[in-house]
């Protein structure tokens, strides 16, 4: 795809842009699976916030998932004690977001963010207990760790300073203009009614295709 793309058109990105991966597990994920995962989220965002792009950060496409939140920082809580509440969740969500990936212009940029999302994925769900985030510093040495703990990948593209890490800036909705306002409502709308990736996963998994 990549190859005919490249070949009959002018590839270009802009802050709007980015890379989408839909991940699932056979038989669907476990509630302790998804506060593991969700946790690693909270936990790792100062690691990750250092890897992305600038233009991703304090992006309205591509929102702090502790930050920009209602439940956590909005009420106040540290990245701790958010890791504390998703343990006391009980309930499931179809799904977990995580909106940081940064566009994508060469099928390599693509398999990048493939390869670091199912590391991510994979070392989140092998967690013993949230207790065991705690043994590896919130920064891209720390994130490196993690990966390699779950013996996963040589290096998911992680090639900066280990003590790498930076918080992430709250987007001032109110300050976007009236046209970004208006296409990121759209978006959302979108979003809330379809994913088309994930029904095709669900049909297919019905189907018995996967």
């Amino acid at each position: 795809m990549w190859e005919f793309s490249q070949s009959t058109c002018t590839v270009s990105e802009d802050a709007s842009c980015s890379t989408h991966v839909h991940l699932s597990l056979a038989g669907g994920f476990s509630l302790v699976q998804l506060k593991r995962l969700a946790q690693a989220i909270i936990y790792f965002e100062p690691a990750v916030e250092a890897l992305i792009p600038a233009d991703r950060r304090a992006n309205e496409y591509a929102r702090s998932n502790w930050i920009e939140n209602k439940h956590l920082a909005y009420k106040n809580l540290s990245r701790g004690q958010s890791v504390e509440l998703i343990e006391a969740c009980r309930t499931e969500r179809d799904t977990v977001e995580f909106r940081r990936g940064a566009a994508s212009s060469t099928a390599r940029d693509v398999f990048k963010w493939v390869e670091f999302a199912l590391a991510f994925l994979q070392a989140s769900i092998q967690l013993p207990a949230r207790g065991a985030l705690a043994s590896f510093p919130p920064n891209v040495g720390g994130l490196k760790k993690f990966f390699d703990s779950a013996r996963l990948i040589e290096d998911p593209g992680m090639r900066r300073k280990s003590e790498g890490r930076a918080e992430p800036t709250p987007v001032k909705l109110e300050s976007l203009s009236k046209q970004k306002t208006e296409k990121l409502h759209k978006k959302i709308e979108k979003d809330k009614h379809s994913n088309p990736m994930l029904d095709r996963i669900t049909d297919a998994s019905h189907k018995g295709l996967i």
